[in-house]
């Protein structure tokens, strides 16, 4: 049994987290091979770390098999991930030491895997996102405008390094039910609504980190090139970013790997009520659920610039 720093009570020698106070538990010499993290899954509220899988190359040293229920994954579903050709996340831990252990493992077993924390991916500790509205073009610098105190900021196109594009999908469910004394809830009226918009991050050197939307931006920047369709537009912004940046790198991954980034960040799912109301149908409760990719394309958005330096440093 492994004694806690923390409140002094014995824990399995299996444990990374204490059970009972879920402080680290001490390591001993050559625990790391009988140490089992706990890959649940996390709260919305809860920040964590991730271990991020580097490509594979070749056939690994390990069968796929074996490393797939380490990480309580499914074999294909492992496969499929390492096969992507881009770094993508296989693990998500509460503690810092349960992420470094699930590392240690993997370069054990014959992978490449790096951590990275959620404070990071979500922009916690670096400027957050600036919603832009519209884009200046002149010969040295690129100028974003949008609303609020210090609506401008500018770069110049040598600093621009990253774009990263995709697509954010909202549904929006929503279920009147009716409450009857001693009744079950019979469901009144159910509602599903979506939306669905491009979106394009664009980083530069100077830590600056712009957001574009297809449905809240002025493509006036674009000229004689500006079409009637917001689709159209928004294919030749990225395009005319591409000419004048001449250290950008685009990526547009996000869409073919989304379904393989939902195994460790699922989508964000919201539940309000808007509490009880009287009608001529009695009295009733109306609950909407919003489910969200947003935050998960953020995460990966901001994946592939923490990589991006990593790979010019």
């Amino acid at each position: 049994m492994v004694a806690c720093e923390k409140c002094a009570r014995a824990n399995p020698p299996t444990r990374v987290a204490c059970l009972y106070c879920g402080a680290a538990l001490p390591v001993a010499a050559g625990a790391d091979l009988w140490r089992k993290p706990e890959l649940r899954p996390l709260e919305s509220w809860e920040r964590g770390y991730n271990v991020i899988l580097a490509p594979l190359a070749g056939t690994p040293e390990t069968p796929l098999a074996e490393i797939a229920g380490y990480l309580q994954l499914e074999e294909p579903v492992l496969e499929m991930i390492a096969r992507a050709g881009v770094a993508l996340p296989v693990a998500r831990t509460a503690l810092a030491e349960e992420a470094l252990l699930v590392q240690r493992r993997l370069s054990g077993l014959g992978l490449k895997a790096l951590v990275v924390s959620d404070d990071e991916l979500l922009a916690q500790d670096a400027a957050p996102a600036r919603r832009v509205r519209r884009l200046l073009f002149t010969e040295t610098d690129l100028i974003a405008n949008s609303t609020g105190e210090n609506a401008e900021q500018s770069t110049r196109w040598a600093d621009v390094l990253l774009l990263v594009a995709g697509r954010i999908v909202v549904r929006r469910l929503e279920v009147e039910e009716k409450h009857s004394r001693g009744r079950a809830r019979e469901i009144l009226d159910e509602r599903e609504l979506g939306a669905d918009k491009a979106v394009l991050n664009i980083y530069s050197a100077n830590q600056q980190w712009w957001q574009i939307t297809s449905d809240n931006f002025d493509f006036s920047c674009l000229g004689e090139e500006k079409s009637l369709l917001a689709a159209d537009n928004f294919a030749r912004l990225i395009a005319a970013l591409c000419r004048r940046a001449p250290r950008a790198v685009y990526d547009d991954s996000y869409q073919r790997v989304r379904p393989l980034l939902t195994v460790v960040w699922p989508l964000e799912r919201h539940t309000e009520s808007s509490g009880w109301r009287r009608s001529r149908r009695g009295i009733s409760t109306e609950n909407v659920t919003t489910i969200s990719n947003e935050a998960q394309f953020a995460r990966y958005s901001r994946l592939v610039y923490r990589l991006l330096l990593g790979g010019r440093a």
